[in-house]
């Protein structure tokens, strides 16, 4: 005879086991985005991008600092930089591709600039 006490805490611990992976799936895909990576501007001039843990984003490019905050989404992240302006990494694979969308402009269709992005760090 199966002890139903014992059944019910199988059924629950696995569970929890499948909403716990599935809550971290995410955090999961954040973990690949966080780093640093060299890629180009809308002008084809240098350009760094910094992803933090936390959720804050960072952009170097001549003359100019930027700042940000990024969300990662399966595989891509989008980065809303306080110009108004965002930035989508993509990874395809192994390498990631950077898309830029003008201020006011959604994170998604035709980006005002495509690039290589490399990941550094």
């Amino acid at each position: 005879m199966i002890n139903l006490m014992h059944t019910r805490t199988v059924f629950g611990l696995a569970a929890a086991a499948i909403v716990a992976v599935g809550l971290s799936a995410p955090a999961l895909a954040a973990v690949d985005f966080v780093g640093t990576y060299q890629t180009t501007d809308t002008m084809g001039q240098p350009m760094q991008i910094r992803l933090g843990a936390n959720g804050k984003a960072w952009g170097k490019r001549t003359g100019e600092k930027m700042k940000g905050a990024w969300a990662a989404g399966k595989h891509y992240a989008v980065i809303r930089w306080s110009t108004g302006w965002s930035t989508k990494l993509v990874k395809r694979g192994d390498h990631f591709k950077k898309l830029a969308y003008a201020k006011g402009e959604e994170p998604k269709g035709k980006p005002a600039s495509k690039a290589r992005a490399v990941k550094v760090q």
